[in-house]
C-alpha cells in the first residue's frame, strides 16, 4: 500500500473523529502510522492494513480486541459510537 495514501486516509479519519472527540492523534513514522483517540475511559487505536480499517477498542487502557472494516464511514461511526457512548464495536 502507498504510505502517503494510508496516512491521508488516517488523517481523514482523524478529522472526522476530532469533530466529536478532543483527544485524537496520528502517531508513527516511516511505514507504520496509526491513530489514537480517547474519551474518558474509552479508547481506540485505528490503523490501515491494505484496504481494511482496523479498530482496536479499549476500556481503561485494556484492549478489548480488534475489528476489521472495509467501509471507512462505518469504521468512523463505530469508533464514535464506542468513544461517545460505549456502544460495542
Amino acid at each position: 500500500m502507498n504510505i502517503t495514501a494510508s496516512v491521508d486516509e488516517l488523517n481523514f479519519i482523524a478529522e472526522q473523529l476530532s469533530r466529536e472527540i478532543d483527544e485524537v492523534s496520528l502517531v508513527g513514522d516511516g511505514i507504520s502510522y496509526f491513530l489514537i483517540a480517547s474519551n474518558n475511559e474509552y479508547g481506540v487505536e485505528i490503523y490501515k492494513e491494505g484496504d481494511v480499517v482496523i479498530i482496536d477498542s479499549s476500556l481503561n487502557d485494556e484492549s478489548l480486541g480488534e475489528k476489521e472494516f472495509t467501509d471507512v464511514s462505518v469504521a468512523i461511526q463505530s469508533a464514535l459510537a464506542w468513544l461517545l457512548n460505549g456502544a460495542a464495536i
